[in-house]
Protein backbone atom coordinates (compact mmCIF):
# COMPACT_ATOMS: atom_id res chain seq x y z
CA UNK A 1 0.00 0.00 0.00
CA UNK A 2 2.93 2.21 1.37
CA UNK A 3 5.12 1.64 -2.26
CA UNK A 4 1.74 2.36 -4.61
CA UNK A 5 1.85 5.73 -2.82
CA UNK A 6 5.26 6.28 -2.99
CA UNK A 7 4.68 5.20 -6.91
CA UNK A 8 1.85 7.51 -7.46
CA UNK A 9 3.28 10.60 -5.24
CA UNK A 10 6.81 10.01 -8.10
CA UNK A 11 4.06 10.59 -10.74
CA UNK A 12 2.96 13.48 -9.78
CA UNK A 13 6.17 15.40 -9.31
CA UNK A 14 7.64 13.75 -12.66
CA UNK A 15 4.24 15.30 -14.63
CA UNK A 16 4.78 18.40 -12.63
CA UNK A 17 8.49 18.55 -13.93
CA UNK A 18 7.11 17.94 -16.91
CA UNK A 19 5.24 20.29 -16.91
CA UNK A 20 7.06 23.29 -15.76
CA UNK A 21 9.83 22.31 -18.87
CA UNK A 22 7.44 22.82 -21.57
CA UNK A 23 6.79 25.90 -20.13
CA UNK A 24 9.84 27.16 -19.92
CA UNK A 25 10.88 25.75 -23.38
CA UNK A 26 7.54 27.55 -24.34
CA UNK A 27 8.88 31.08 -22.95
CA UNK A 28 12.21 30.21 -24.79
CA UNK A 29 11.02 29.68 -28.02
CA UNK A 30 8.48 33.13 -27.44
CA UNK A 31 11.51 35.17 -26.64
CA UNK A 32 13.43 33.73 -29.60
CA UNK A 33 10.40 34.36 -31.99
CA UNK A 34 9.97 38.20 -30.34
CA UNK A 35 13.86 38.88 -31.04
CA UNK A 36 13.00 37.61 -34.40
CA UNK A 37 10.09 39.43 -35.12
CA UNK A 38 11.96 42.76 -33.95
CA UNK A 39 14.61 42.39 -35.85
CA UNK A 40 12.37 41.14 -38.76
CA UNK A 41 10.57 44.82 -38.15
CA UNK A 42 14.00 46.80 -38.17
CA UNK A 43 15.50 45.38 -41.55
CA UNK A 44 11.95 45.87 -43.27
CA UNK A 45 11.60 49.68 -41.93
CA UNK A 46 12.52 51.31 -46.18
CA UNK A 47 12.61 55.13 -46.19
CA UNK A 48 12.17 57.07 -49.32
CA UNK A 49 14.24 60.24 -49.14
CA UNK A 50 15.56 63.21 -51.67
CA UNK A 51 19.28 62.82 -50.12
CA UNK A 52 19.35 59.21 -49.46
CA UNK A 53 20.30 59.28 -46.25
CA UNK A 54 18.13 57.16 -44.44
CA UNK A 55 19.83 53.90 -45.93
CA UNK A 56 19.66 52.67 -42.51
CA UNK A 57 16.03 53.18 -40.29
CA UNK A 58 14.15 51.79 -37.80
CA UNK A 59 10.59 52.03 -37.20
CA UNK A 60 9.36 51.45 -33.40
CA UNK A 61 5.34 50.99 -33.80
CA UNK A 62 5.10 51.11 -30.23
CA UNK A 63 6.26 54.92 -29.79
CA UNK A 64 5.69 55.50 -33.60
CA UNK A 65 9.45 56.78 -33.78
CA UNK A 66 11.33 56.99 -37.08
CA UNK A 67 15.14 56.93 -36.31
CA UNK A 68 17.68 57.77 -38.74
CA UNK A 69 20.15 55.54 -37.72
CA UNK A 70 23.38 57.17 -39.14
CA UNK A 71 21.96 60.53 -39.22
CA UNK A 72 21.23 60.63 -35.22
CA UNK A 73 17.89 61.86 -35.39
CA UNK A 74 14.23 60.54 -34.99
CA UNK A 75 11.07 61.95 -35.91
CA UNK A 76 7.38 60.86 -34.03
CA UNK A 77 5.34 60.15 -36.72
CA UNK A 78 1.45 60.49 -36.35
CA UNK A 79 -0.49 57.91 -38.96
CA UNK A 80 -3.57 58.70 -41.11
CA UNK A 81 -4.58 55.71 -43.31
CA UNK A 82 -1.96 55.75 -45.92
CA UNK A 83 -0.06 59.14 -44.47
CA UNK A 84 1.86 60.56 -42.08
CA UNK A 85 2.77 63.83 -40.01
CA UNK A 86 6.34 63.79 -38.80
CA UNK A 87 6.85 65.90 -35.44
CA UNK A 88 9.85 66.32 -32.65
CA UNK A 89 10.41 62.71 -31.17
CA UNK A 90 11.02 63.69 -27.67
CA UNK A 91 11.93 67.75 -25.77
CA UNK A 92 15.41 66.85 -27.15
CA UNK A 93 17.31 69.13 -29.91
CA UNK A 94 18.10 67.47 -32.87
CA UNK A 95 21.82 68.05 -32.84
CA UNK A 96 22.85 66.88 -36.40
CA UNK A 97 24.27 69.48 -38.67
CA UNK A 98 21.91 67.98 -41.25
CA UNK A 99 18.35 66.54 -41.30
CA UNK A 100 16.28 65.34 -44.36
CA UNK A 101 12.38 65.17 -44.06
CA UNK A 102 11.55 61.89 -45.79
CA UNK A 103 9.18 61.47 -48.65
CA UNK A 104 7.57 57.73 -47.27
CA UNK A 105 8.74 55.35 -45.24
CA UNK A 106 7.81 51.36 -45.58
CA UNK A 107 7.39 48.76 -42.60
CA UNK A 108 6.52 45.70 -43.80
CA UNK A 109 3.89 45.58 -46.40
CA UNK A 110 2.42 49.06 -45.51
CA UNK A 111 3.87 52.09 -47.28
CA UNK A 112 2.88 55.65 -45.84
CA UNK A 113 3.30 59.25 -47.33
CA UNK A 114 5.05 61.61 -45.43
CA UNK A 115 2.44 64.41 -45.92
CA UNK A 116 3.21 67.38 -42.94
CA UNK A 117 6.06 68.72 -40.93
CA UNK A 118 4.90 69.60 -37.68
CA UNK A 119 5.63 72.76 -35.21
CA UNK A 120 9.48 72.90 -33.76
CA UNK A 121 10.42 69.50 -35.54
CA UNK A 122 14.12 70.38 -34.97
CA UNK A 123 13.44 71.74 -31.00
CA UNK A 124 11.99 69.59 -29.39
CA UNK A 125 8.89 70.30 -29.90
CA UNK A 126 8.89 73.92 -28.16
CA UNK A 127 10.17 77.32 -28.97
CA UNK A 128 13.37 76.47 -28.25
CA UNK A 129 16.11 77.86 -30.74
CA UNK A 130 18.01 75.08 -32.06
CA UNK A 131 22.31 76.27 -33.05
CA UNK A 132 22.99 72.86 -34.64
CA UNK A 133 21.27 72.04 -37.82
CA UNK A 134 22.92 74.03 -40.85
CA UNK A 135 21.01 72.18 -43.40
CA UNK A 136 17.27 70.80 -44.39
CA UNK A 137 16.44 68.40 -47.42
CA UNK A 138 12.39 68.61 -47.93
CA UNK A 139 11.87 65.99 -49.86
CA UNK A 140 9.47 65.90 -52.98
CA UNK A 141 6.29 64.65 -51.58
CA UNK A 142 5.96 66.62 -48.20
CA UNK A 143 2.73 68.85 -48.92
CA UNK A 144 2.44 71.59 -45.70
CA UNK A 145 5.15 73.07 -43.51
CA UNK A 146 3.14 73.99 -40.67
CA UNK A 147 2.86 77.11 -38.25
CA UNK A 148 6.52 77.04 -36.52
CA UNK A 149 7.85 73.75 -38.11
CA UNK A 150 11.08 75.61 -38.12
CA UNK A 151 11.07 79.00 -36.37
CA UNK A 152 14.35 79.19 -34.17
CA UNK A 153 16.41 77.31 -35.92
CA UNK A 154 19.02 79.91 -35.81
CA UNK A 155 22.22 78.08 -37.12
CA UNK A 156 19.85 76.84 -40.33
CA UNK A 157 21.33 78.23 -43.33
CA UNK A 158 20.16 76.27 -46.14
CA UNK A 159 16.64 74.70 -46.99
CA UNK A 160 14.46 74.10 -50.65
CA UNK A 161 10.54 73.75 -51.33
CA UNK A 162 10.13 71.23 -53.70
CA UNK A 163 7.38 71.29 -55.65
CA UNK A 164 5.36 68.94 -53.97
CA UNK A 165 5.09 71.98 -51.48
CA UNK A 166 1.21 73.74 -50.91
CA UNK A 167 1.79 75.17 -47.45
CA UNK A 168 4.67 77.33 -46.10
CA UNK A 169 3.21 78.36 -42.57
CA UNK A 170 3.31 81.16 -40.13
CA UNK A 171 6.28 81.59 -38.46
CA UNK A 172 7.87 78.43 -40.32
CA UNK A 173 11.37 80.41 -40.53
CA UNK A 174 10.70 82.82 -38.46
CA UNK A 175 14.09 83.89 -36.40
CA UNK A 176 15.89 80.79 -38.59
CA UNK A 177 19.48 81.41 -40.02
CA UNK A 178 18.78 81.11 -43.66
CA UNK A 179 20.58 82.91 -46.42
CA UNK A 180 18.35 82.47 -49.09
CA UNK A 181 14.76 81.58 -50.28
CA UNK A 182 12.89 80.32 -53.68
CA UNK A 183 9.31 79.97 -53.37
CA UNK A 184 8.63 77.51 -56.72
CA UNK A 185 4.73 78.77 -58.33
CA UNK A 186 3.38 75.68 -56.63
CA UNK A 187 2.92 77.10 -53.27
CA UNK A 188 -0.53 78.13 -52.64
CA UNK A 189 -0.33 80.01 -49.45
CA UNK A 190 2.67 81.80 -47.43
CA UNK A 191 1.83 82.47 -43.83
CA UNK A 192 1.85 85.42 -41.77
CA UNK A 193 5.61 86.32 -40.39
CA UNK A 194 7.22 83.57 -42.59
CA UNK A 195 10.47 84.47 -42.86
CA UNK A 196 10.60 87.56 -40.55
CA UNK A 197 13.70 88.22 -38.03
CA UNK A 198 15.85 86.42 -40.51
CA UNK A 199 19.07 88.06 -40.29
CA UNK A 200 20.84 86.35 -42.60
CA UNK A 201 18.71 86.88 -45.04
CA UNK A 202 19.96 88.27 -48.45
CA UNK A 203 17.74 87.40 -51.06
CA UNK A 204 13.83 86.08 -51.87
CA UNK A 205 12.38 84.92 -54.97
CA UNK A 206 8.40 84.00 -55.84
CA UNK A 207 8.76 82.02 -58.95
CA UNK A 208 6.87 83.43 -61.86
CA UNK A 209 3.59 81.76 -62.34
CA UNK A 210 2.40 81.02 -58.57
CA UNK A 211 -0.66 81.72 -57.70
CA UNK A 212 -0.59 83.09 -54.76
CA UNK A 213 -2.32 87.38 -54.99
CA UNK A 214 -0.76 88.39 -51.68
CA UNK A 215 3.01 88.85 -50.19
CA UNK A 216 2.01 87.65 -46.34
CA UNK A 217 1.39 89.91 -43.52
CA UNK A 218 5.07 90.81 -41.70
CA UNK A 219 6.60 88.35 -44.08
CA UNK A 220 10.08 89.63 -43.89
CA UNK A 221 9.87 91.87 -41.12
CA UNK A 222 12.77 92.63 -39.10
CA UNK A 223 14.96 90.55 -41.91
CA UNK A 224 17.91 91.42 -43.17
CA UNK A 225 16.77 90.76 -46.95
CA UNK A 226 18.71 92.98 -49.79
CA UNK A 227 16.84 91.79 -52.77
CA UNK A 228 13.48 90.22 -53.62
CA UNK A 229 11.93 89.53 -56.53
CA UNK A 230 8.00 88.73 -57.14
CA UNK A 231 5.67 88.20 -60.26
CA UNK A 232 3.08 90.96 -61.71
CA UNK A 233 0.21 88.52 -60.88
CA UNK A 234 1.31 89.80 -56.64
CA UNK A 235 -2.32 92.51 -55.75
CA UNK A 236 -1.50 93.19 -52.48
CA UNK A 237 1.53 93.73 -50.27
CA UNK A 238 0.68 92.51 -46.37
CA UNK A 239 1.17 94.72 -43.61
CA UNK A 240 4.41 95.06 -41.84
CA UNK A 241 5.63 92.65 -45.11
CA UNK A 242 9.13 94.66 -45.00
CA UNK A 243 9.15 96.34 -41.85
CA UNK A 244 12.28 96.94 -40.80
CA UNK A 245 14.30 95.51 -43.50
CA UNK A 246 16.56 97.97 -43.30
CA UNK A 247 18.98 96.46 -45.98
CA UNK A 248 16.63 95.97 -48.55
CA UNK A 249 17.74 98.03 -51.67
CA UNK A 250 16.52 95.69 -55.00
CA UNK A 251 12.80 95.03 -55.71
CA UNK A 252 12.48 92.78 -58.74
CA UNK A 253 16.34 93.52 -60.02
CA UNK A 254 15.85 97.27 -59.84
CA UNK A 255 17.32 99.29 -57.11
CA UNK A 256 16.34 102.58 -58.35
CA UNK A 257 12.87 102.26 -59.33
CA UNK A 258 10.62 100.40 -57.67
CA UNK A 259 7.45 99.98 -59.95
CA UNK A 260 4.79 98.60 -58.00
CA UNK A 261 1.81 99.59 -60.21
CA UNK A 262 0.87 95.56 -60.52
CA UNK A 263 -0.04 95.98 -56.83
CA UNK A 264 -3.70 97.18 -58.02
CA UNK A 265 -5.41 96.17 -54.65
CA UNK A 266 -3.58 97.56 -51.21
CA UNK A 267 -0.05 97.65 -49.45
CA UNK A 268 -0.87 97.15 -45.87
CA UNK A 269 0.03 98.88 -43.02
CA UNK A 270 3.75 100.03 -42.19
CA UNK A 271 4.49 97.53 -45.43
CA UNK A 272 7.95 99.24 -45.96
CA UNK A 273 8.06 101.11 -42.64
CA UNK A 274 11.76 101.32 -42.02
CA UNK A 275 13.19 100.14 -44.85
CA UNK A 276 15.48 102.47 -44.88
CA UNK A 277 17.58 101.99 -47.80
CA UNK A 278 15.19 102.05 -50.53
CA UNK A 279 17.01 104.56 -52.54
CA UNK A 280 14.62 106.10 -55.28
CA UNK A 281 11.61 106.24 -56.86
CA UNK A 282 8.22 104.45 -55.61
CA UNK A 283 5.54 103.96 -58.47
CA UNK A 284 2.27 103.03 -56.72
CA UNK A 285 -0.94 101.82 -58.18
CA UNK A 286 -2.74 100.17 -55.59
CA UNK A 287 -6.36 101.31 -54.33
CA UNK A 288 -5.69 101.76 -50.45
CA UNK A 289 -2.51 102.52 -48.89
CA UNK A 290 -2.34 101.53 -45.59
CA UNK A 291 -1.44 103.43 -42.05
CA UNK A 292 2.45 104.84 -42.37
CA UNK A 293 3.16 102.34 -45.04
CA UNK A 294 6.23 104.19 -46.43
CA UNK A 295 6.87 106.28 -43.18
CA UNK A 296 10.82 106.52 -42.16
CA UNK A 297 11.84 105.01 -45.74
CA UNK A 298 14.19 107.85 -45.24
CA UNK A 299 16.25 107.56 -48.72
CA UNK A 300 13.15 107.36 -50.81
CA UNK A 301 13.28 110.33 -53.38
CA UNK A 302 9.93 110.55 -55.29
CA UNK A 303 6.55 108.52 -55.11
CA UNK A 304 4.36 108.71 -58.62
CA UNK A 305 0.36 107.96 -57.17
CA UNK A 306 -1.04 106.49 -60.75
CA UNK A 307 -4.86 106.85 -61.07
CA UNK A 308 -5.83 103.69 -59.35
CA UNK A 309 -5.49 105.12 -55.80
CA UNK A 310 -8.52 106.18 -54.04
CA UNK A 311 -7.44 105.85 -50.58
CA UNK A 312 -4.00 106.94 -48.48
CA UNK A 313 -5.35 106.25 -44.64
CA UNK A 314 -3.59 107.13 -41.48
CA UNK A 315 -1.36 109.72 -40.54
CA UNK A 316 2.26 110.58 -40.82
CA UNK A 317 2.46 108.07 -43.58
CA UNK A 318 6.24 110.09 -44.79
CA UNK A 319 7.74 110.86 -41.43
CA UNK A 320 11.50 111.41 -41.50
CA UNK A 321 11.91 111.16 -45.10
CA UNK A 322 14.41 113.75 -45.22
CA UNK A 323 15.72 112.58 -49.13
CA UNK A 324 12.03 112.96 -50.64
CA UNK A 325 11.82 115.55 -53.28
CA UNK A 326 8.34 115.17 -54.70
CA UNK A 327 5.29 113.16 -55.26
CA UNK A 328 3.39 113.12 -58.11
CA UNK A 329 -0.50 112.49 -58.77
CA UNK A 330 -1.78 111.32 -61.97
CA UNK A 331 -5.65 111.28 -60.92
CA UNK A 332 -7.64 113.20 -62.24
CA UNK A 333 -9.85 113.07 -58.55
CA UNK A 334 -6.80 112.92 -55.76
CA UNK A 335 -7.36 110.03 -53.29
CA UNK A 336 -8.25 110.80 -49.68
CA UNK A 337 -5.96 111.42 -47.15
CA UNK A 338 -5.59 112.52 -43.59
CA UNK A 339 -5.32 116.09 -43.15
CA UNK A 340 -1.87 115.67 -41.59
CA UNK A 341 -0.65 112.65 -44.00
CA UNK A 342 2.28 114.56 -45.35
CA UNK A 343 3.23 116.09 -41.87
CA UNK A 344 6.71 116.19 -40.49
CA UNK A 345 8.45 115.84 -43.17
CA UNK A 346 11.06 117.90 -45.03
CA UNK A 347 9.60 120.17 -47.66
CA UNK A 348 8.81 118.28 -50.87
CA UNK A 349 6.38 119.34 -53.87
CA UNK A 350 3.30 117.70 -55.09
CA UNK A 351 2.89 117.79 -58.71
CA UNK A 352 -1.08 117.25 -59.63
CA UNK A 353 -2.86 117.20 -63.12
CA UNK A 354 -4.03 120.16 -64.67
CA UNK A 355 -7.92 120.61 -64.39
CA UNK A 356 -8.24 117.87 -61.33
CA UNK A 357 -9.88 118.11 -58.35
CA UNK A 358 -9.35 117.63 -54.54
CA UNK A 359 -6.00 118.80 -54.53
CA UNK A 360 -6.98 121.99 -52.71
CA UNK A 361 -7.39 119.74 -49.57
CA UNK A 362 -5.32 120.38 -46.50
CA UNK A 363 -3.99 117.19 -46.40
CA UNK A 364 -2.12 118.44 -49.75
CA UNK A 365 -1.64 122.21 -49.59
CA UNK A 366 0.41 121.53 -46.48
CA UNK A 367 2.58 121.70 -49.22
CA UNK A 368 3.93 123.33 -52.25
CA UNK A 369 1.25 121.99 -54.94
CA UNK A 370 2.02 122.43 -58.69
CA UNK A 371 -0.37 121.35 -61.57
CA UNK A 372 1.36 119.47 -64.59
CA UNK A 373 0.01 118.37 -67.94
CA UNK A 374 -1.90 119.36 -71.18
CA UNK A 375 -5.25 121.33 -71.88
CA UNK A 376 -6.85 122.22 -75.69
CA UNK A 377 -8.56 125.03 -75.20
CA UNK A 378 -9.36 125.14 -78.81
CA UNK A 379 -9.72 123.48 -82.13
CA UNK A 380 -10.28 125.34 -85.00
CA UNK A 381 -10.00 124.35 -89.12
CA UNK A 382 -10.69 126.76 -91.62
CA UNK A 383 -10.96 124.47 -94.30
CA UNK A 384 -6.98 123.94 -95.53
CA UNK A 385 -5.84 123.34 -92.34
CA UNK A 386 -6.89 122.71 -88.52
CA UNK A 387 -5.02 124.77 -85.51
CA UNK A 388 -5.22 123.36 -81.89
CA UNK A 389 -4.55 125.77 -79.13
CA UNK A 390 -3.08 124.12 -76.01
CA UNK A 391 -0.87 125.04 -73.07
CA UNK A 392 0.82 122.26 -71.01
CA UNK A 393 1.14 123.46 -67.25
CA UNK A 394 4.60 123.51 -65.44
CA UNK A 395 6.30 120.59 -64.02
CA UNK A 396 9.47 120.64 -63.07
CA UNK A 397 10.74 116.98 -62.19
CA UNK A 398 13.04 116.87 -65.93
CA UNK A 399 14.49 119.53 -67.93
CA UNK A 400 13.04 117.54 -70.78
CA UNK A 401 9.18 117.65 -71.74
CA UNK A 402 7.13 115.66 -74.45
CA UNK A 403 4.05 116.52 -75.36
CA UNK A 404 1.63 114.52 -78.54
CA UNK A 405 -0.83 116.29 -79.87
CA UNK A 406 -3.07 113.65 -82.27
CA UNK A 407 -6.53 114.42 -84.41
CA UNK A 408 -9.14 111.67 -84.75
CA UNK A 409 -11.67 111.30 -87.29
CA UNK A 410 -15.65 111.21 -85.58
CA UNK A 411 -15.46 107.31 -85.97
CA UNK A 412 -12.16 107.61 -83.04
CA UNK A 413 -9.72 106.82 -85.75
CA UNK A 414 -6.74 109.08 -85.70
CA UNK A 415 -5.84 110.82 -88.47
CA UNK A 416 -2.76 112.82 -87.68
CA UNK A 417 -0.27 113.22 -84.75
CA UNK A 418 2.72 114.97 -84.41
CA UNK A 419 5.37 116.20 -81.51
CA UNK A 420 4.87 119.80 -80.18
CA UNK A 421 6.44 122.64 -77.96
CA UNK A 422 5.51 122.95 -74.52
CA UNK A 423 5.63 125.77 -72.13
CA UNK A 424 8.60 126.99 -70.56
CA UNK A 425 8.94 126.63 -67.00
CA UNK A 426 6.57 128.78 -65.18
CA UNK A 427 4.90 130.17 -68.23
CA UNK A 428 1.44 128.95 -68.75
CA UNK A 429 1.11 130.83 -72.52
CA UNK A 430 -1.12 129.35 -74.94
CA UNK A 431 0.70 128.17 -77.46
CA UNK A 432 -0.79 126.46 -80.65
CA UNK A 433 0.07 123.56 -83.36
CA UNK A 434 -0.70 124.08 -86.93
CA UNK A 435 -1.84 120.16 -88.92
CA UNK A 436 -1.51 121.31 -92.11
CA UNK A 437 -4.43 119.64 -94.76
CA UNK A 438 -6.01 118.31 -92.29
CA UNK A 439 -9.77 119.34 -91.94
CA UNK A 440 -12.99 117.97 -90.82
CA UNK A 441 -14.68 116.89 -88.04
CA UNK A 442 -12.88 114.90 -85.14
CA UNK A 443 -11.62 115.13 -81.53
CA UNK A 444 -8.20 116.47 -80.60
CA UNK A 445 -6.18 114.86 -77.62
CA UNK A 446 -3.46 115.98 -75.97
CA UNK A 447 -0.59 113.91 -74.67
CA UNK A 448 2.03 114.48 -72.10
CA UNK A 449 5.00 113.07 -70.13
CA UNK A 450 7.63 114.13 -67.97
CA UNK A 451 10.52 112.17 -65.74
CA UNK A 452 7.99 109.99 -63.66
CA UNK A 453 7.06 107.76 -67.10
CA UNK A 454 9.00 106.26 -70.27
CA UNK A 455 8.40 108.69 -73.24
CA UNK A 456 7.23 106.74 -76.04
CA UNK A 457 5.90 107.63 -79.78
CA UNK A 458 2.29 107.56 -79.89
CA UNK A 459 2.32 107.30 -83.53
CA UNK A 460 4.50 104.97 -86.05
CA UNK A 461 2.21 104.53 -89.10
CA UNK A 462 -0.45 105.33 -87.20
CA UNK A 463 0.10 102.25 -84.53
CA UNK A 464 0.46 104.09 -81.28
CA UNK A 465 0.75 103.64 -77.37
CA UNK A 466 -1.59 105.65 -75.36
CA UNK A 467 0.41 107.67 -72.23
CA UNK A 468 -0.01 107.59 -69.14
CA UNK A 469 -1.85 111.04 -68.32
CA UNK A 470 -4.55 111.96 -71.43
CA UNK A 471 -5.93 115.50 -71.16
CA UNK A 472 -8.94 116.49 -73.52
Amino acid sequence: MRLAYIIKKAEGVFKMKKLFSMLLVCALISSLLCGITVFAQAVQVVVVSDDNSWTNATYDEETGILTNVDGGYSFKVAINGDTATLSAASAELITAQSVCIPASFTVGENTYSCTTVSQYILSGGSNTANESVQEVVISNGIININDNAFRNASALQTVNFPESVVKIGSYSFNSSGITSVFVPKTVKSVGKGAFGNTKSLNDATFEEGITITALPDEGFKGSSIVSVSFPNTITKIGGGCFQSAGKLTTINGNSSVFDLSFVTESIGQLAFQQAGALAGEFIINAQTVGKEAFKQTGAATKFTFMENVKTITGALQYRYDENLESMVFLGKTAPTIDSNSFGNTNAFTIYYPANSTGYDAAGYTAKTCVPFGGHISAVVSDGANTTVTYTVAEYTQSAEKIAVIALYDVQGNMIAAKTVPVNEEGVNDALTAVFEGVTGAGTAKIYTWSSFAQVKPLYDAFEYTVATNVVE
